[in-house]
Order: structure tokens, then C-alpha cells, then sequence
């Protein structure tokens, strides 16, 4: 400040007011503009009641907006949501306050002993921290710092007893700067870029001041090489602002995992806007855009999920080497950790159409396959198929027996994973029908299927009870049953009347459309 301009004033007389209004004018375009930020903080320094409005805090307002009407976090101990019913700025009511002012809220639904001090409100709900990386900055002639010290960690109105780790010395000397892990004895919201001030356990004497690198650290055992150089890259981008991209791209590697946008902004503690404009430049991020949402990912992560991707089929097609069919979109979330995951579901579907594009893979009847794969089949494998579809015809009117179709593979020679290969074959070869658990040949369900339609076709208006059906046709006790739920299920006839085992069977429009189309 030594190029700062001197103004003369008297407090009594007003004299030299208008000049120091007119510096003060002045310089407020030469003062860079606070980042608004990507949600709403502030720290609470008074709490107090007004009679006929309740409680009311003042603060100053950290990070983003806030308007009346809206609802607030009070954190971190209480997850209770509150709302604004009114908010002041030095005595003037306003609809909304921004990032740096100071504001005063009427809130509803907040009691006095749900307070506690170096609480904050939030819009957003914040996980807390006990531990922090940061670097300080020790003030000129002050106490010398080991390499463990007893410290009174001060973070906005929030304060506690803490222990601090230095990272890159052994000790600190007055006037220098230092990389640390602070661990705090209460648990507390803080962010990346946060600053705070260290004193001495006494509270009378400040060593410095910091800021925080990493508000969700591991705990650092070992101060490893690998670990100060990656600590001093993170200080260098936070403090530089023209290191942004390195910023971002060093908190991508330290999140590992697909993330939104507005995400990665609320944990580097940065504007969406200024983290939108300095992706585009950062090569090895890839940014997906569906349903409103921008996914980011790391181009080394993203080619792990390729890889794992070409394994999964690899694998699936060496044992179902006689499909020509893979594996279907839900079949991936398990293997790939998205069976819980929103954003990784989504990403997931964008990125096998991106390996089709690329003719890595291909779809075969709303299945993935790898594009190069064929399906194989060799003579006594079809033979054995041919067999067994033949064994399940030969129950013509009668359901087969599971049990039965597994002591015939077990005779010959055909093991049970091998069986439902088997299956699996005759489903994409439209040689079975499976429901309720049951499987029937497809030719004796269309056989079967017609005879029970053509005679509910003779008795349109009254239909027929199962009996009378099961007599008809020389359907079995499990067969009828069976194929009438399927036949009602899929709107070609309706049930009613039901009496222990027995019911009225009567034709729909759709089962009468198909008697007279077949008679044509």
C-alpha cells in the first residue's frame, strides 16, 4: 500500500469528505470483483431474538447468492431446512444478497439452542472435515514452529484446538511459507481455497495465516516425494489463477470417477462459469453433455472403462460362443460399479455408442457385442441343441418338467451350464417360449394357443370354465392354467368367476381377430 493515496479529514467539521469520496470512486473500478461462487455460505457472528420476527443472524456472505423465500442448511450439525423470510443489508430490506455483502436473515424454524458458535448456513448440504492440507504463512517475528505443534485453528467465526503437521520442513522459521496437514479436534465444513489464521494454544499470539489445499486430505504418514510434489503443484494452481486448468485437472485425478460439472466447481470451490471456460483447454478431460447434466471424466479413466468394457464380452462371448447376441446395456452396471450410479448409467450408454462409432463394438438384437465377434457352431453341439429341443416338443400338451430336462442332459453328457447355453440358444433362435418359470416349445404353443382360441371362438358371449377347456383340447392340469394366464396377460382373452381352481375364460377383440384372420 505504499503508492496509496493520503486524504486529509476532519471528523468535525467534514472537511476533505468530498475528496475522500471522490479517491474512494475512483479506485472501486481498479478493485478486482469477489467470485460470486457456485453456492451459498456464511459463517453466523450474531444470533438474537426479535419480538414479533424470531431469530435473526448477521454474517457476511463467503460464497454465492441467497434470496428470500429460499431455504438454508444450518451446518454441520444441524440438517434441519430453514427459511429466509426476510433478509436486511445494513438496514435496507433486499430480495437476495450476493457473495460479499453483509446481510442480516429472518429465519423460520431455527431455535437458540440449535445454535452453537462457528456454525454457517448453506443452501447446499457439505460434508464435514477433520483433517486439511494447506499451505501457511508464518507473520514476521513470531515464535519458531517443529514439526508437530499445538495450534488454535481460526476458519471464519469457527475455532478449535488443532495439530499441525509440517509436509516439506522440519521446522518454520518467522516469514516463511510451508506445506501442512492440520488435524482439527471438532469436525467442521470447510473447502478448498478456504483461508484461516493459526494461533498459539493461549489464544494471544498469532503465528499466521493459510489456506486450504485439500479440505478432505488422506492422512499423510509418510511425507513422501511423490506426495510434496503433487501438494506443491495443488499450491501453485491455487494461488497462481492462471494455473485454473491444473487446478481442475488435479482435482479430476484426486476425484478418480465420473463427476458432474457443478460438482467438481462446488469442491475446487470455484465458479461453474470460470471451470465451463478453462475445460475446454485441458486435453485428457472428455465432457459428455444428456438430460441437462455435463459429465467429466479423465481420458486415463475413461480408457479403463474401454478396456474393461472389451474384457467383459471377451469373456462372455469364449463361453456363449454359439450366440451371436451379447450382453444388454444393465448387464454392465454390476460389472462396472454403476448398479447404484445415475451418472455413470448415463455415461455408460454414451460411451458404448461412441465404441460403435468407432467400430469397436456392435448391437445384435439390443445386445452388445464386440464388432469382430461371430458366432460358432460345431456338429455335435448342434446336434445336441436339435436333441434337446426335440425332447421338450415330445410334451406336446403336458408342461415340461425341469427336473426331467435335466436328468436327460445329465445322460447325455451335457452339464447344467452347458443346458442353459443350450437354452439361451433356442431363445434367440425363437424355438422356446419361457413364462412363469415354465419353458414350452414354440411350435406346441402356437398348436396349443389356436385350439384354445378357436373354441372359446364357438361360446363368444359366455366363454368357458377351464374344465370345459381342459376336456376341448386334452390340455394337461398345468398346461391350461398356464397357457390361459399367458393368453389373458397379452389381452387376448379375460378372466372372471374365479372358484377355487376353476374360472370363465371369454375371447377379447384381439383373440377373436386371429380365429377369423387364420380362417380367411
Amino acid at each position: 500500500y505504499q503508492d496509496a493515496p493520503i486524504v486529509s479529514v476532519s471528523s468535525t467539521t467534514g472537511q476533505g469528505l468530498d475528496s475522500l469520496v471522490k479517491e474512494i470512486d475512483q479506485m472501486i473500478p481498479q478493485i478486482e470483483q469477489k467470485e460470486k461462487g457456485s453456492f451459498f455460505r456464511m459463517y453466523i457472528d450474531r444470533f438474537f431474538l426479535v419480538k414479533g420476527m424470531g431469530s435473526v443472524v448477521t454474517g457476511s456472505v463467503l460464497n454465492g447468492e441467497i434470496k428470500v423465500g429460499e431455504e438454508v442448511l444450518l451446518l454441520p450439525e444441524n440438517k434441519q431446512k430453514l427459511r429466509i423470510r426476510q433478509i436486511e443489508r445494513h438496514g435496507q430490506k433486499l430480495d437476495k444478497v450476493v457473495s460479499g455483502d453483509r446481510a442480516a436473515f429472518n429465519l423460520s424454524g431455527l431455535k437458540k439452542e440449535d445454535f452453537n458458535r462457528g456454525m454457517l448456513l448453506s443452501n447446499k448440504e457439505i460434508e464435514t472435515t477433520q483433517m486439511i492440507d494447506a499451505q501457511i504463512s508464518l507473520f514476521e517475528n513470531t515464535n519458531t514452529l517443529k514439526l508437530w505443534s499445538s495450534i488454535i485453528f481460526h476458519a471464519g467465526t469457527f475455532e478449535t484446538q488443532a495439530r499441525m503437521h509440517l509436509l516439506n520442513k522440519d521446522q518454520i522459521e518467522a516469514g516463511e511459507s510451508a506445506l501442512v496437514q492440520i488435524h482439527l479436534e471438532k469436525e467442521t465444513v470447510l473447502l478448498n481455497k478456504d483461508k484461516f489464521i493459526i494461533r498459539n494454544t493461549s489464544g494471544n499470539l498469532s503465528f499466521g495465516g493459510g489456506i486450504i489445499l485439500n479440505s478432505k486430505p488422506l492422512h499423510h504418514r509418510k511425507r513422501s516425494p511423490k506426495l510434496l510434489g503433487e501438494l506443491q503443484i495443488l499450491a501453485s494452481s491455487i494461488l497462481n489463477e492462471s494455473n485454473t486448468s491444473t487446478l481442475i485437472k488435479l482435482q479430476l485425478q484426486k476425484e478418480n470417477k465420473l463427476i458432474l460439472d457443478h460438482q467438481l466447481a462446488e469442491n475446487l470451490n470455484m465458479p461453474l462459469e470460470e471451470l465451463t471456460e478453462n475445460i475446454s483447454s485441458i486435453s485428457t478431460v472428455l465432457k459428455y453433455s444428456k438430460e441437462k447434466q455435463n459429465i467429466l471424466i479423465l481420458e486415463q479413466l475413461e480408457e479403463d472403462y474401454r478396456t474393461q468394457i472389451t474384457a467383459i464380452l471377451k469373456q462372455y462371448h469364449q463361453k456363449n460362443y454359439i450366440l451371436s447376441t451379447g450382453l444388454d446395456e444393465v448387464g454392465f452396471y454390476g460389472k462396472l460399479g454403476f448398479s447404484k450410479n445415475k451418472i455413470g448409467k448415463i455415461y455408460l450408454g454414451l460411451l458404448l455408442a461412441k465404441m460403435k462409432m468407432q467400430n469397436k463394438l456392435d448391437l445384435q438384437e439390443n445386445t452388445w457385442v464386440l464388432k469382430e465377434h461371430k458366432a460358432t457352431i460345431d456338429a455335435k453341439t448342434e446336434e445336441e441343441i436339435n436333441n434337446l429341443a426335440q425332447f421338450i416338443k415330445a410334451y406336446d400338451v403336458r408342461v415340461p418338467v425341469s427336473a426331467d430336462i435335466s436328468s436327460w442332459a445329465k445322460e447325455h453328457k451335457i452339464d447344467q451350464e452347458k443346458l442353459r447355453l443350450y437354452y439361451r440358444y433356442l431363445n434367440q433362435q425363437n424355438l422356446l417360449i419361457h413364462y412363469k418359470n415354465e419353458t414350452i416349445h414354440k411350435e406346441v404353443f402356437k398348436q396349443l394357443k389356436k385350439q384354445v382360441l378357436d373354441f372359446l371362438y364357438t361360446n363368444m358371449e359366455n366363454g368357458f370354465y377351464i374344465g370345459e377347456i381342459r376336456e376341448a383340447t386334452g390340455l394337461s392340469k398345468k398346461m391350461a392354467p398356464l397357457l390361459l394366464s399367458w393368453l389373458e396377460e397379452n389381452k387376448y382373452l379375460i378372466t372372471s368367476d374365479y372358484n377355487k381352481h376353476n374360472f370363465n375364460s371369454k375371447l377379447l377383440e384381439k383373440g377373436q381377430k386371429e380365429v377369423e384372420k387364420e380362417r380367411e
